[in-house]
């Protein structure tokens, strides 16, 4: 089941649990493991106990048979089990479309086609989804949102009902409509991102008679997709999910290792996408793994705010799982990507002051919008055949 770690008892393994990460014959001192829901921290504790969730709002995860499912306002966002993608991270989004779950509002308008508010959602509430059924050709429902220019990203979940004809959605009030693939179950569908003001938003039902279910439309700002955020009477906003731990007892000021494994869903040329972040509480003295700009996967090590090593791998695959691990010690850095070759600097020192940790984000910034599957931190600098051997 998803949700919020349930916790382990040390009687379930060894000292330390055989499925702690472990490379070069040296265990792991923080082994958080989102997909499987266990945690560890020189000694058994849960995932709970060891992050504190910031998010003021909502949020929607979807889980691996495609359902939705909804957390409260700070609880963290993952799904366990052996398809579960683990903790998802994202960064504050807006949604400007009004009753994007209700289409019979007046704030929809119609023509050649009747709304109802009768469809069980994907999130499982009976009523809370709409139909739309065309009683022409070319039906349309639409809503014209006052906004100024900015790029927009437009999508929804959508199923079909009844009919086989096409089904478009716009963001341009039809200057452009678009093709969208409407099976008989509930699948998130979008549209080619657009840089626009006062979009109209909707879709157009080709054939008479066609009938599709509709939920969550969702018109964001940004340049690709992010979960469904609800609205009713006013536009609403996720807030970012902030994910933060303490360093007590197991960082090691002289030499560290950093591992995670995560899967971000921008595309290239999006914003630095961060999956593990170790600080001093500001941007003076860290270390950082991230996909740049460019998604190329990344450590930095910074001290006094001045970058000591910047370690640019290779570029990872958007919505595929990679996993990069750095090993640290003054004059010896090392990040590898994928089992790939080691990426190393020969100079520098190493941070001071460090205190926290950073899951999915640096203070805030850089927010990874994806998923993270695992993290993990040894208080010492693993050898480059190490890394090797956990990013393989």
């Amino acid at each position: 089941m998803p949700g919020v770690g349930v916790g382990i008892s040390p009687s379930f393994g060894a000292y330390p649990f055989s499925w702690v990460l472990q490379s070069g014959g040296v265990n792991a001192n923080l082994d958080l493991d989102f997909v499987n829901n266990r945690a560890w921290n020189n000694g058994g504790t849960t995932i709970a106990s060891l992050l504190t969730c910031t998010r003021a709002s909502t949020g929607y995860y979807t889980n691996a048979n495609g359902t939705l499912q909804s957390f409260g306002n700070n609880v963290l966002r993952y799904e366990t089990g052996p398809n579960g993608n683990g903790l998802l991270v994202e960064e504050s989004r807006t949604n400007v479309v009004l009753w994007n779950r209700d289409l019979t509002n007046v704030s929809w308008t119609k023509t050649n086609c009747t709304a109802a508010l009768d469809q069980t959602a994907n999130d499982g509430t009976v009523n809370g989804a709409s139909s739309l059924l065309a009683t022409a050709g070319n039906a349309t429902c639409l809503q014209a949102i006052t906004l100024g220019s900015s790029a927009r990203f437009q999508s929804c979940w959508i199923k079909r009902i009844t009919g086989t004809g096409t089904i478009n959605m716009t963001m341009d009030n039809g200057a452009t409509w678009t093709a969208v693939t409407v099976t008989a179950g509930w699948t998130s569908v979008s549209i080619p991102t657009q840089t626009l003001a006062n979009p109209t938003v909707g879709f157009q039902i080709v054939t008479n008679g066609d009938k599709i279910a509709i939920d969550f439309v969702q018109n964001e700002n940004g340049a690709f997709q992010t979960s469904p955020i609800p609205t009713t009477s006013s536009s609403a906003t996720r807030a970012v999910d902030s994910i933060t731990g303490s360093t007590a007892g197991f960082y090691n000021a002289t030499a560290s290792t950093l591992y995670t494994q995560a899967m971000t869903f921008v595309p290239s040329s999006a914003s630095q996408q961060n999956t593990f972040v170790i600080n001093d509480g500001s941007a003076a003295n860290r270390f950082m793994l991230y996909t740049d700009g460019t998604l190329h996967a990344t450590g930095l090590v910074t001290t006094a705010s001045s970058n000591v090593a910047v370690l640019t791998d290779s570029a990872v695959t958007q919505s595929v799982t990679y996993k990069s691990a750095m090993a640290a010690a003054a004059n010896n850095y090392a990040e590898v990507l994928n089992n790939g070759a080691a990426v190393t600097s020969a100079s520098g020192a190493m941070p001071s002051g460090i205190t926290s940790f950073y899951v999915g984000a640096d203070r805030g910034s850089g927010t990874q919008n994806g998923y993270i599957k695992r993290i993990a931190y040894w208080n010492t600098r693993l050898s480059n055949a190490a890394l090797g051997v956990l990013t393989t």
